[in-house]
């Protein structure tokens, strides 16, 4: 097992910004499906299951809008 100083400093520190790049963007992406996901979804399934899958209804959704400043 190779230790933190046989990559060197720089090097480490690179990898580690690489991989929170990543991780942020995987982040984003769920994020993101949380946004364009119905808020009523858990009352949308119950209601359809107890219904034996005859009743619908409506799916609600919230907008958000995001302003990011760097």
């Amino acid at each position: 097992m190779l230790s933190s100083t046989a990559l060197g400093r720089k090097t480490l520190k690179e990898k580690v910004f690489e991989i929170d790049k990543k991780l942020t963007k995987i982040e984003s992406s769920y994020q993101f499906l949380w946004l364009v996901s119905p808020s009523n979804i858990h009352n949308i399934k119950q209601t359809f299951f107890e219904s034996k899958y005859e009743k619908v209804l409506d799916y609600h959704y919230y907008f958000y809008l995001l302003i990011l400043i760097y």
